[in-house]
């Protein structure tokens, strides 16, 4: 949007009004205005962008055959590894397999690169966007010169400003993996697979159900159409957060249904560990605040070592996280977002 007012004697070619709204295409140059200054002008322009996914068929359109043969590569897939079961092998003997098989490119076949391990597909597209199934080397770009180097699972070090969320709304998952990246360990425990690999097979470990299991996944990620994910990233190059996000979308069935959650039961199921979850707004918790224990008790998490995290009302899966929160004061935390407390101290006696 183009806004010309509070602009005397000037006159914009076509438009009877000042305000002018108009879409452009991807990857397009377009003019939005022919201004004519007339005689003792005075010019003030504001703009304003927003960022939309074109339509689903242009999408398709735009993609054109990379789609099919997309689905071609996965039909060629199953021929290949449908006959292995690669999720119970260690990941030498994946290893092995691969080159045997001379395979160039490994297919989770038990998480197809497709839309049913986006989305339930009894239900209609939850997106606005065609998902283009790319790898690694297609979405990244390695520039020495800005510190992108290329991929890795990991860099040199883990840190919580690796974490990126998208547009998939599980930032309770994503806000506690930033959390253990406080703790580099263990984060990197997760992680059976440490390096990249040309085959793009990865093993992870997760907790669930009170049990850890072994996570095999490739390294097909959701994304744009020819652009980045759509769901998480990393700051940089590094891997570990989009193989993270996928292994644990995998093990509950879909990338949406990641949508929604709680802080605690993701920080269980990536540390193993029995976790306590206290709400703010409960009774019996107010009473522990009135009377400062509870301040007391979060002084004594810190002490000790134990990971925390806060999170604001609207985080159910059924809820939408987008919703503001309900108070109107600016210094009021969103509404459905969770946060990591690095640190507890006083300040000011308060």
């Amino acid at each position: 949007m183009a806004d010309f007012s509070g602009s005397d004697n000037i006159k914009i070619e076509g438009e009877a009004k000042l305000v002018i709204r108009k879409e452009i295409g991807s990857k397009c140059t377009e003019d939005i205005a022919d201004v004519r200054l007339l005689k003792n002008w005075k010019l003030k322009s504001k703009f304003r962008f927003t960022l939309k996914n074109p339509p689903v068929e242009k999408q398709r359109k735009y993609l054109g055959g990379k789609l099919a043969e997309h689905n071609l590569r996965i039909e060629a897939a199953r021929k290949v590894f449908g006959q292995f079961s690669f999720s119970m092998m260690s990941i030498e003997q994946c290893f092995r397999k691969l080159r045997d098989l001379n395979a160039q490119n490994f297919v989770d076949l038990d998480f197809e690169p497709g839309e049913s391990s986006v989305f339930d597909q009894t239900v209609d597209n939850p997106l606005d966007v065609v998902v283009h199934w790319r790898r690694p080397l297609e979405f990244l770009t390695v520039n020495f010169q800005e510190g992108l180097l290329e991929p890795n699972v990991f860099y040199e070090t883990i840190e919580p400003n690796d974490v990126r969320p998208g547009v998939l709304g599980d930032e309770w998952f994503l806000s506690s993996a930033a959390l253990l990246a406080e703790r580099p360990a263990l984060i990197e425990r997760l992680f059976i697979t440490k390096e990249i690999n040309s085959t793009g097979i990865y093993k992870l470990r997760l907790c669930k159900n009170g049990e850890w299991v072994t996570v095999t996944v490739d390294d097909f990620f959701p994304c744009y159409p020819d652009g980045e994910p759509v769901f998480a990233k990393c700051h940089g190059n590094e891997l570990w957060v989009l193989l993270l996000e996928k292994a644990y979308a995998k093990l509950h069935g879909n990338y949406y249904l990641l949508r929604g959650g709680f802080a605690h039961e993701a920080l269980l199921d990536l540390t193993g560990c029995p976790c306590v979850s206290y709400d703010i707004g409960d009774e019996y918790v107010q009473h522990f605040v009135e009377n400062g224990q509870f301040w007391e008790l979060l002084r004594y998490f810190d002490d000790e070592g134990y990971l925390l995290s806060l999170s604001t009302n609207g985080e159910g899966r059924w809820i939408d996280n987008t919703l503001p929160a309900e108070s109107e004061d600016p210094a009021d935390l969103p509404r459905g977002h969770a946060f990591s407390v690095v640190m507890v101290k006083e300040a000011g006696g308060n």
